[in-house]
């Protein structure tokens, strides 16, 4: 339950459960070169979440807090490698202007337009989701520009409902998925892989300057 990113110099680790069940948000860090940890508490509770390095900063998107409970906020892990403090972005919402509340999703970091993309999760009611996400300006000072959610229905076929499924993002502006569950038991396992590309169809329209085409592969 707990989340993992490398910055090129250290592993942050943040949130989990314990063996009594308890939720908690400490961030352990390991110093690879000087083969040391570091930990401190004053994170979110939290578990099941997604999380992305942006090359400065950690943002954690959702999962589950104290009581179990779904969680849409963002919580941002400002100077991450240096005095590194938790910072709320966006609160809990029930707003239809922000992903649903969910868990076991997962979050890719877009470094060259400073966005985050969300995908699938286990929401309210134990729905698994397919829809995609992004959070525009992500790493940007929260208090000087504005940091908005909006959802993305790309161009194609949709990959089918996930939950507890990988993905990446790389410098080919390109987000692959595979796998995870569709429901609970064997049956259904996923084993497809599904491709999200970036295309610029020489749309110069602030409202769609990126548009989306998956890819079955």
């Amino acid at each position: 339950g707990s989340s993992a990113v490398w910055t090129g110099q250290r592993m942050i680790i943040f949130g989990g459960v314990r063996d009594d069940e308890r939720v908690f948000g400490r961030t352990m860090i390991y110093d690879i070169e000087n083969d040391e940890w570091s930990f401190f508490d004053g994170g979110p509770a939290r578990y099941d979440h997604t999380a992305v390095w942006t090359g400065d900063d950690m943002i954690v998107f959702g999962g589950r807090g104290r009581g179990h409970a779904l969680r849409n906020d963002v919580w941002i892990l400002k100077n991450a490698l240096s005095s590194p403090v938790w910072e709320e972005m966006i609160k809990n919402s029930e707003s239809s202007t922000v992903p649903e509340k969910r868990s076991n999703a997962i979050a890719a970091y877009d470094k060259d337009d400073d966005q985050m993309l969300i995908f699938g999760g286990n929401g309210i009611g134990k729905v698994v989701n397919n829809d995609l996400w992004v959070l525009k300006d992500a790493k940007k000072d929260r208090v000087n520009k504005e940091t908005f959610w909006r959802q993305l229905f790309p161009r194609g076929e949709t990959p089918p409902i996930r939950e507890d499924f990988a993905g990446v993002y790389n410098e080919k502006d390109t987000l692959v998925i595979f796998g995870g569950e569709m429901k609970k038991g064997r049956r259904g396992l996923l084993n497809d892989t599904w491709k999200l590309i970036f295309t610029d169809d020489g749309d110069n329209n602030d409202d769609d300057d990126k548009p989306k085409t998956p890819a079955n592969v």
